[in-house]
């Protein structure tokens, strides 16, 4: 994990406990996110985690429930699915804007960001079809595509889930003989993508969807179940989407591409670009490893 996920891991957790908590109790709690925070090989994701099953047992925290606000963006994300779909039908290059607005629906997320407002959303939407993508890396993404037999998508997020399915139609459109599968979290209480939210925006009865095992963010490996894993070590590529995809999956030796948007400190420092800029990436051509 790189020093700046740990610390702000630390600084989110560390003096967040109920008011009249013992102090014997505050000293274990913080001597644990420490621990968990500073464990080796640990990922922001993953520790995250245990913190909050933490939280749990010791101050007996409720999950946030995201229910409604998933199927809110999931149902405003639906409204922009049909003007997009003419954009791609009049586009020059319908694959690469199809990846654009796949990456501008990754602003959607409630975990890196404080509040999602939807006049940004607007605004970056706009502008999508603006966005720079590595020409490198596109055009070897453009033809793993044409050549595979397999692949898996691996969502991220409500609401950007739209837009991945508009992606994956493309992705058909340019190889009818791709076997997609598209990977959903199996379950939990914040904003990411469920098999609920494929469900409502018929993603299912485009490809085959299933969760990967896990309630933790991103894709731990070592956590998700053997169908999971089994789909990933068998596809001829990877399309994760993104920054916790990209935290959890880095260096894992997978033929992988990352599609996110940069919303944190780290991210914009490693890549080197503005908040809000998108990133495609690829596993096989020398993206920056990083565990965070």
């Amino acid at each position: 994990m790189q020093n700046e996920c740990r610390q702000c891991i630390i600084n989110k957790n560390i003096d967040r406990f109920p008011e009249g908590t013992p102090e014997d109790v505050i000293t274990s709690y913080r001597e644990a996110v420490l621990a968990y925070a500073c464990e080796e090989g640990a990922t922001a994701p993953g520790a995250a985690f245990k913190i909050k099953q933490l939280r749990k047992e010791l101050f007996h925290e409720k999950d946030p429930d995201f229910t409604g606000i998933k199927r809110h963006f999931n149902e405003l994300m639906l409204t922009y699915a049909g003007p997009v779909r003419e954009k791609l039908k009049e586009a020059e290059d319908p694959l690469g804007l199809a990846v654009r607005y796949a990456l501008t629906g990754n602003f959607i997320d409630f975990s890196a960001l404080a509040r999602v407002e939807e006049e940004k959303l607007a605004e970056l939407l706009e502008k999508t079809q603006e966005i720079q993508l590595d020409g490198a890396v596109y055009e070897r993404f453009r033809n793993e595509i044409r050549g595979a037999k397999q692949a898996v998508y691996v969502t991220d997020n409500c609401g950007e889930i739209v837009m991945d399915k508009l992606l994956i139609e493309e992705m058909l459109r340019l190889n009818p003989s791709l076997k997609i599968t598209a990977l959903v979290r199996e379950s939990t209480k914040g904003n990411d993508a469920t098999m609920e939210d494929a469900e409502q925006v018929a993603l299912t009865a485009v490809v085959p969807v299933i969760g990967n095992g896990s309630a933790i963010e991103g894709t731990l490996l070592s956590d998700i179940s053997e169908e999971a894993a089994s789909l990933l070590k068998e596809a001829d590529f990877i399309l994760a989407k993104g920054q916790a995809n990209y935290e959890t999956m880095n260096g894992c030796g997978l033929n992988v591409y990352y599609l996110f948007m940069c919303k944190c400190l780290l991210f914009t420092e490693r890549f080197q670009v503005a908040q809000f800029s998108g990133i495609l990436t690829s596993e096989k051509m020398g993206i920056p490893h990083f565990r965070t």
